[in-house]
């Protein structure tokens, strides 16, 4: 799991240690923190909606239309052919939005380009700013600075090579249509003793200590926001198992969520 966190994070330019993980799924929980040890991570976070969170996510997006068309074209394009291919794609998947009732108001539009340099074979898609407003010499200007800038955060500082020159392989446009979210609401924080919450004691095995060591055990349903514990240490509910390793702390935040700080002396 670890390996996939990285191939999503360091392949694409960005330093995993630098991001929380966030547990998703029932069992993410009792396995999240060792991720994160593996990534050089400092935070978990485990939402009280954990175990159907994907689901929550799913019923709580908005809906999305992605439109293309290959039309292979050097850089900077004309922009009649470069305004025409966006219109058109633009139409279309407005026009799919409008089908399912979304108000023009609770659309945006997204237009980007599938770029590369020159001779090459793979290319980088890179998004203008959100609208549908013809685009004028300017956007591009801004755009091709903003191309170089994104191809060096994926593979390099100084890989770039503007001097081969830039070819467009395809125009695409992602058409959004809002819907509301769920609100969230803060809580305020109470007593950091999680001593209510405790519902006993058992051996557990952490691999950190290569054996079974005396693991205190809470129930979720007790704690409350700014109760905060130390490891190694075991929080249940119905529907998941949060493990909090040797050296490091959890804490219930405003929106029930736990935080685990690895390592930490105190968590933020």
């Amino acid at each position: 799991m670890a390996d996939i966190a990285r191939r999503a994070t360091l392949e694409r330019g960005y330093d995993p240690r630098g991001f929380a993980i966030f547990a998703i799924g029932g069992a993410s929980a009792a396995h999240a923190a060792r991720y994160a040890a593996e990534l050089g991570g400092r935070e978990v976070v485990v939402p009280p909606t954990a175990s159907v969170h994907a689901a929550l996510g799913l019923t709580s997006s908005d809906v999305v239309f992605e439109s293309g068309v290959s039309d292979r074209a050097m850089f900077p394009p004309d922009l009649g052919r470069l305004n025409a291919n966006f219109g058109r794609l633009i139409a279309r998947a407005t026009a799919d939005l409008r089908a399912m009732e979304f108000d023009p108001a609770d659309i945006t539009i997204q237009r980007s380009l599938d770029l590369r340099y020159r001779f090459q074979c793979h290319e980088l898609n890179v998004a203008f700013p959100p609208g549908a407003a013809d685009l004028a010499a300017a956007d591009l200007e801004r755009f091709d600075t903003r191309f170089d800038e994104v191809y060096e955060q994926h593979f390099g500082p100084g890989s770039g090579y503007r001097e081969a020159g830039k070819e467009i392989v395809t125009f695409r446009v992602t058409a959004t249509g809002r819907i509301r979210k769920p609100a969230l609401h803060k809580q305020p924080r109470g007593p950091a003793s999680a001593a209510p919450a405790k519902k006993g004691e058992r051996l557990v095995f952490f691999e950190a200590i290569g054996d079974f060591t005396p693991t205190a055990i809470y129930a979720f349903e007790r704690m409350t926001p700014g109760m905060i514990l130390r490891g190694p240490a075991v929080i249940e509910s119905d529907v998941t198992t949060i493990v909090v390793g040797p050296g490091d702390t959890a804490m219930v935040d405003e929106f029930y969520s736990v935080r685990l700080t690895l390592g930490a002396k105190e968590p933020r």
